[in-house]
């Protein structure tokens, strides 16, 4: 204390572990956060804004995500006018997936012609559950959305409990939108029905 009413605060730690000012690109941060965490409440949530031409590189954390309708699955598409439409042509992506059961062994499978990317393999015993308890979490990473003369890919990893088996499920894939080289600045992630709920952070990676 300097006085009855002035302090000094040297040191200080936010009981939740999170910075006291979140680091800016400019500041030497590595992984900035863009915008407010998207809420997930309904069939579909998007990002709309925020991926341009600042970073070369993306990163989309999903939390807690559940669904209202048990044994579902997860679908992304790519928005070339700020969201206003999604590209669903029978040929706009190409994807490979792999799943793996605990206890059970890996299953891949792939479309090198889709109206969309399959986040999670849409089969029996490898679907997201609607229980709380086995809610999933996401990475998915893309690269270089502004540039025009090559295809976008996108890179994902997940987890969560499968609703029919019950069992712990990992994915992972690899998958691009093919249908041209245009800039992509939206992205929408759809269920195959029925609400979802949980929080999605979009974040750029610095270039150097």
């Amino acid at each position: 204390a300097d006085t009855t009413t002035q302090h000094r605060i040297y040191d200080y730690t936010k009981a939740d572990g999170t910075s006291v000012i979140t680091p800016t690109a400019a500041q030497g941060a590595s992984k900035v956060l863009i915008g407010s965490p998207v809420t997930i409440s309904t069939t579909t949530f998007v990002f709309t804004s925020g991926i341009t031409s600042t970073y070369d590189e993306y990163e989309i954390v999903i939390q807690d995500l559940t669904q209202t309708n048990d044994n579902n699955t997860l679908f992304l598409r790519v928005s070339t006018d700020a969201g206003s439409t999604y590209k669903s042509g029978a040929s706009d992506y190409g994807w490979i997936a792999n799943s793996t059961l605990s206890g059970t062994g890996t299953t891949s499978t792939s479309d090198a012609a889709d109206s969309e990317i399959e986040l999670i393999y849409n089969a029996a015993n490898h679907q997201l559950g609607n229980s709380a308890a086995g809610s999933a979490i996401f990475t998915l990473r893309f690269f270089k959305p502004s540039d025009t003369s090559m295809n976008k890919h996108f890179h994902w990893n997940g987890s969560f409990i499968a609703g029919t088996s019950g069992v712990f499920v990992c994915v992972e894939g690899k998958g691009a939108y093919i249908g041209a080289t245009t800039a992509i600045d939206a992205l929408q992630f759809t269920n195959g029905g029925g609400n979802m709920s949980g929080t999605a952070y979009l974040y750029g990676i610095k270039k150097a």
